[in-house]
C-alpha cells in the first residue's frame, strides 16, 4: 500500500534510523499499528454500529451483494 510505505518513511525519517532496522521492529518498538491493522480496526466498529442501528434498513448495508454476472449471448450468426 501507497500509503504504508509513506507511513514507514516518515517514522523511519523522525527516528532516523538506519537503513537495516526492520520496519516490523519499529512499529513494535513504537506500538504503531500499520495501515491495514487501522483499517481493520475502524471496518470492525463501523460494522458493529450499523448491526446495532435503530433503521433496519441501516444493518442490510452491510450484508455483501451477490454479484451475479450475465453469460454473453452468441447470435447463430456469429459463427
Amino acid at each position: 500500500m501507497i500509503i504504508q510505505r509513506a507511513q514507514n518513511y516518515i517514522i523511519k525519517q523522525i527516528l532516523n534510523a538506519p537503513w537495516f532496522i526492520r520496519i516490523p521492529v519499529v512499529h513494535e518498538a513504537l506500538d504503531i499499528p500499520t495501515v491495514r491493522e487501522e483499517i481493520e480496526a475502524h471496518r470492525v466498529s463501523y460494522k458493529w454500529r450499523f448491526s446495532k442501528h435503530p433503521n433496519q434498513l441501516a444493518e442490510q448495508l452491510t450484508i455483501p451483494e451477490t454479484i451475479r454476472r450475465l453469460k454473453k449471448r452468441r447470435d447463430i450468426f456469429d459463427a
